[in-house]
């Protein structure tokens, strides 16, 4: 009786993730269009993020797609198995965008990351150059 009431409860409640492929992606409006796996059905306009981060999946990438309040055609994107960029924006504007093999932080404005090694390096060449020129003031001239 229990397995009954189990099966006909189940058979109520609409599907709210799916797994699916991904046969296209609109990078620019961040949504795609994909196939679901077991059943065929094709899902439109499905959303790659949320308004701070998106994920812009691999084509052809298995993807798990959830659904907005049960709706199939609100559905957006929860997880996939091969991703081609990310991008992360926070409230005041700052970014974080993985594109490429390429991580950048804050746009191409701020030239990306610093290498700390090489950044020791420079420094230490110019702290010798400033060295030598406070040398040379430092020293007497005979007239």
């Amino acid at each position: 009786m229990r397995e009954v009431i189990i099966k006909l409860i189940k058979a109520n409640i609409p599907v709210q993730s799916v797994w699916v492929t991904v046969s296209n992606v609109d990078w620019e409006a961040k949504t795609m269009e994909c196939v679901g796996v077991s059943d065929g059905l094709q899902y439109f306009d499905v959303l790659l993020g949320n308004g701070s981060i998106y994920t812009k999946p691999a084509k052809d990438a298995v993807c798990l797609i959830g659904t907005i309040e049960n709706k199939e055609a609100a559905s957006f994107l929860l997880m996939a198995e091969s991703i081609e960029e990310m991008l992360i924006e926070d409230s005041k504007g700052f970014k974080w965008q993985l594109s490429d093999g390429k991580l950048t932080l804050g746009g191409d404005d701020f030239g990306g990351l610093v290498k700390a090694p090489e950044l020791k390096t420079q420094v230490d060449k110019n702290s010798a150059i400033l060295d030598a020129i406070l040398q040379v003031f430092q020293t007497p001239v005979n007239e």
